[in-house]
């Protein structure tokens, strides 16, 4: 069984690299603002997100990570990102 403090460095290491996978999401989103707003295109794209809620949601439940926090966790995501855009 492991220690409460290897567990916690585990959580550390996670958080981490999730703060790394956002950054990376949210420096992506920034240039697909700059290509949308060359190609007049609008920042929102409800079909697209829609479709990766979706496909997001299913791969959440093969993980055992609940529709309601995936979609919740979505949504912020996703509102951070059209800030990115604009």
């Amino acid at each position: 069984m492991k220690t409460l403090d290897t567990l916690r460095s585990e959580i550390d290491d996670a958080d981490r690299s999730l703060m790394d996978l956002l950054a990376k999401r949210l420096a992506i989103a920034r240039e697909i603002g700059k290509v949308k707003k060359q190609e007049h295109a609008d920042t929102v794209d409800a079909k697209r997100e829609e479709e990766m809620l979706k496909n997001l949601v299913n791969r959440g439940k093969s993980h055992d990570l609940s529709e309601t926090f995936v979609h919740s966790l979505w949504k912020l995501i996703v509102q951070e990102s059209y800030k990115m855009q604009e």
